[in-house]
């Protein structure tokens, strides 16, 4: 494949991982199309790219339920699981776990298609790539942890079978401690198995184990917990009592530790109940101050609101004076009006008697 081939077909890869662009791939017949490389190609870069499309869309329901109803890639990737380059199984065990995390009919489909070697292989890959020094082998492993921890996780009559892989899974974790959290909680699913539990109780690296990880104090509450119940579970179990009850004797920090997790824990809620606390009350008080301010601004408008009421009562008392003024200036007006309508009237009067005076004989 030519360098320019493979970095349109890296884009194409890049791009699925938005979910509208998977959805326009999905209708466009993607899956169809990576058939042929996957079976055919002897370029494990090729199976790669292809293997990583198809892991990119089933991070998405929707087009991951278009890749699941695909009855070639069920019978196709599981199979490829045999292979042994590290990018290819990386992008693989990618594409498996996104699978089982959706749940539903998407992970009980892919789950039911896994062959029974699965758990051997993933164990094995993990304890073959677990001194690599390279990125992408750390990648595998880590990818490796978590399926198998979903595994477990989802099928009871697997784990009916695995009581077994107790013995590698604590060899695991003695040697890489990067893989605590899906490895304990593997052990924790597999405390549910008689013979699982024997197995633990046999297994004189566990104490060390969980011991490590309690001392760790920044270690997450919930993985603290897996390893108290670990340690109850083979105090409680007739398989696992004396060892257990021999393991604390000879070493006590595990109970010391074991208190110590148990007092940080409860520490911290405490801490997270005063934290809430005082949170709320700073939000309180912060609400009355805002109501104080509120009040203030509305106090300022209601004076502010009085001055204009104010001022408008002195604008309607003026308009009243200059009203009265006016319709005192209209009445003064009509009496004057009157008076000039009654004076000619009495000159009229005193002319018709000087007329009629000189009508009379002398």
């Amino acid at each position: 494949m030519s360098e320019e081939r493979e970095n349109q077909f890296c884009q194409l890869w890049d791009m699925t991982s938005d979910r509208q662009v998977g959805a326009f791939m999905i209708e466009k017949g993607v899956c169809d199309l990576l058939i042929a490389p996957l079976a055919r190609s002897k370029h494990y870069r090729v199976k790669e790219i292809s293997l990583g499309i198809l892991a990119n869309l089933m991070c998405h329901r929707a087009s991951a339920q278009a890749v699941t109803s695909h009855g070639v890639l069920r019978t196709m990737i599981p199979a490829i699981l045999q292979e042994d380059d590290i990018s290819v199984l990386t992008e693989t065990v990618r594409f498996l776990r996104a699978a089982l995390s959706l749940g539903g009919d998407v992970a009980e489909r892919w789950s039911g298609v896994l062959p029974e070697e699965t758990v051997d292989r993933l164990i094995h890959i993990m304890q073959s790539t677990l001194e690599m020094s390279s990125m992408r082998s750390g990648l595998l492993t880590e990818h490796c942890a978590h399926l198998l921890e979903s595994l477990y996780y989802r099928d009871t009559l697997l784990l009916a079978n695995s009581a077994y892989t107790v013995f590698p899974i604590v060899d695991l974790l003695k040697r890489n401690s990067t893989l605590e959290e899906p490895l304990l909680r593997c052990l924790q699913y597999l405390c549910e198995e008689k013979r699982a539990v024997e197995n633990m109780a046999q297994c004189p690296a566990l104490p060390k184990v969980i011991h490590r990880v309690m001392g760790n104090g920044r270690v997450e509450h919930s993985l603290s917990a897996v390893c108290l119940s670990l340690v109850c579970t083979l105090l409680t179990t007739s398989a696992g009592t004396d060892d257990m009850c021999a393991w604390l004797e000879k070493d006590s920090t595990i109970t010391t530790t074991a208190i110590k997790t148990l007092h940080r824990i409860m520490q911290d809620e405490l801490d997270d109940a005063e934290n809430k606390d005082a949170e709320r009350q700073e939000g309180s008080a912060a609400q009355h101050g805002a109501n104080g301010q509120q009040d203030a601004a509305n106090g300022q408008q209601n004076g502010a609101n009085g001055q204009q009421n104010g001022a408008n009562g002195q604008q309607n008392g003026a308009n009243g004076q200059q009203n009265g003024a006016d319709q005192n200036g209209e009445q003064q007006g009509g009496e004057d009006s009157n008076n000039r309508d009654q004076l000619p009237q009495e000159g009229a009067a005193a002319a018709a008697a000087a007329l009629e005076a000189n009508r009379q004989p002398i």
